[in-house]
């Protein structure tokens, strides 16, 4: 009787602790841990979740001081460092936390002990019974601060749900995830080469080009390597082609670029760039900027080499489509696009929580694609034309900078104004509302008017993002940067005066857009984490966040935070410095 109470008892402790299988054994549920994990429990370790008998869990419920504690720690950012304290708690309500808080799975991973057997065992356990967490939430699992393969392994499993335009977004984030897996063989890989596969024209192609860009990693261009020369042999022959097609076009504008530095005069420049398009091919040439276009020669009359230190080649290309518009872009050698991209990546998804809050703000989010290290292409805007070029045109000259009707002269004189003047007012007015706020929640600096463009049907929008999270220019020791968003009186003269109906709507959408962004400050904190020490030169560590994190207000009421947009439109107004750089600008420019 003794040896059976007793072989109850040992039953009973092993249900308590949760059943460890030997090494290989295959298991149920979201992974199957194949290591060979130590049953017992130390003295000093905290004891896991014990079990009813019949399988059931119990299920930690907190007081209510607790709970109130719980739901701030899954409330917070994730970049938020939990105590001791918060860390014993998570901890503790783990089995709350899965049944109501699902999405805190990272705050629980964040709390566990990984140095004891017990912990790991527990997790692995968990992760079995863990609901899908929604793809955004399982990509904070692929930064660098989840090593454990089975982690990196659910979290992977959790973006399945994606969908093709949606993993398109975040590809950016998904290849610099690459660099944190401790193999080349991972779930991850696997992924990324299985979607890809499945639909090339639009994930294989997006992949293949990031892929190109980080090719030449110092600490892991093997790794890179190897993926495109696999992901290549996983394509067909014709569109496997098509991509080295591609990839031999850019090697050879590359070519062209590194030369063209060298030229001193301008004249001499461009004479030299049509002299070497003549030498390439580019019938039937794929842009490597969008898999959908398609070129079928270079119009070399209208190409030229722009005015910048490091002379970008402006390139205009025939459509294949016979109705389709000329296509031009600026190709660069020298810059590091990857910071371009990731704005234009958050502008993209800023955009699409907006539409889905009914706020249509005639956003542009050109793209943009890193062809190898520091190269690239930057699609052109059609019909566009910058701030600096329309204080010239209709300006007078760099003083035109300082009238206030210089954009209306501009915008009423176009053919496509007319009988639509209140619908360009509009479109401006809701545009220049959505870069107010883009602007100032991503810290965007180096504003000027040869950055600003506008559109011949009134869209504003800006370019060229090489200071972001604050990491503003500075003159003489002086911050350049001395507006919260460039907000000038011609722009106000184009909306109607603050005196007008649509000015009113100008500043409560603005303020309806803030909060918008306010509400999913957590999904772009998440975004910008997995860029962390990837390179981008304003993005190298947390604190380089720490300027998004001040302009979302997160202590504040949304009610308080529309006051505080509504005074931050008002110091942009009485600002002049503003006026007098872009008069400068225009002067050291011509």
């Amino acid at each position: 009787e003794k040896e059976k109470e007793k072989e109850k008892e040992e039953e009973e402790e092993k249900q308590k602790v949760g059943e460890v299988l030997p090494r290989g054994r295959e298991r149920g549920g979201a992974i199957s841990p194949r290591n060979y994990l130590p049953r017992k429990v130390g003295a000093r370790e905290t004891p896991p979740l014990l079990r009813k008998q019949t399988g059931e869990e119990i299920v930690y419920m907190p007081t209510p001081d607790e709970e109130t504690t719980l739901l701030k720690i899954v409330a917070s950012d994730p970049f938020y460092t939990l105590t001791p304290e918060e860390k014993l708690l998570t901890w503790t309500a783990r089995t709350y936390l899965l049944k109501y808080h699902p999405q805190s799975l990272p705050k629980i991973l964040m709390s566990a002990n990984w140095t004891l057997p017990s912990h790991s065992t527990e997790v692995y356990r968990l992760l079995e019974k863990w609901p899908p967490i929604g793809p955004l939430v399982a990509l904070q699992l692929l930064d660098a601060r989840f090593s454990d393969p089975y982690v990196r392994q659910y979290g992977v499993g959790c973006l399945e749900q994606m969908t093709d335009l949606e993993l398109e977004y975040y590809m950016l984030q998904l290849v610099q995830t690459l660099k944190h897996e401790a193999y080349d063989a991972s779930p991850l890989c696997f992924f990324l080469f299985l979607r890809s596969v499945l639909n090339p024209r639009l994930l294989g192609h997006t992949l293949f080009w990031f892929l190109e860009s980080e090719k030449d990693d110092e600490k892991l261009s093997t790794r890179f390597r190897l993926f495109k020369k696999e992901l290549l042999l996983l394509f067909d022959e014709k569109f496997r082609n098509e991509l080295l097609k591609q990839s031999a076009v850019v090697r050879q504008f590359v070519a062209i670029a590194k030369q063209i530095k060298e030229i001193k005069e301008r004249e001499k420049r461009d004479e030299s760039l049509r002299s070497s398009l003549q030498s390439i091919s580019l019938e039937d040439f794929g842009l490597p900027m969008d898999p959908r276009i398609r070129t079928k020669g270079v119009i070399i009359s209208q190409c030229k080499t722009m005015q910048s230190a490091t002379v970008p080649l402006f390139l205009t290309f025939k459509n294949a489509d016979d109705l389709g518009d000329k296509i031009r872009i600026i190709f660069k050698v020298g810059d590091d696009l990857r910071q371009d991209i990731l704005t234009l990546q958050t502008i993209q998804v800023i955009d699409q929580i907006w539409k889905e809050a009914n706020l249509s703000l005639f956003v542009t989010p050109y793209r943009v694609v890193a062809t190898g290290t520091n190269t690239g292409m930057i699609e052109v805007v059609p019909d566009s034309k910058t701030t600096a070029d329309i204080h010239k045109e209709c300006g007078g000259g760099a003083l035109g900078a300082l009238k206030e009707d210089v954009l209306w002269s501009y915008l009423k004189n176009l053919p496509t104004t007319k009988d639509n003047e209140n619908l360009i007012r509009e479109r401006f007015a809701l545009s220049c509302a959505a870069y107010c706020v883009i602007t100032f929640t991503m810290g965007i600096g180096d504003r000027h008017n040869d950055n600003i463009m506008l559109t011949s049907s009134g869209d504003l929008f800006h370019i060229d993002f090489g200071f972001i999270f604050g990491n503003y220019l500075k003159f003489i020791g002086m911050e350049r940067e001395t507006t919260p968003f460039v907000l000038t009186r011609e722009m106000v003269y184009v909306i109607g005066g603050t005196n007008s109906p649509m000015w009113q709507k100008f500043v409560t959408t603005c303020c309806k857009a803030y909060v918008e962004i306010r509400k999913n400050s957590h999904l772009f904190m998440a975004l910008f984490s997995l860029m962390l020490a990837t390179g981008i030169p304003n993005l190298q560590k947390v604190e380089d966040l720490n300027n998004f994190k001040d302009a979302m207000r997160l202590g504040i009421t949304d009610q308080e935070a529309e006051k505080e947009f509504e005074e931050l439109i008002k110091k942009s107004l009485k600002n002049t410095r503003v006026y007098l750089n872009n008069v400068a600008h225009i002067l050291a420019n011509g």
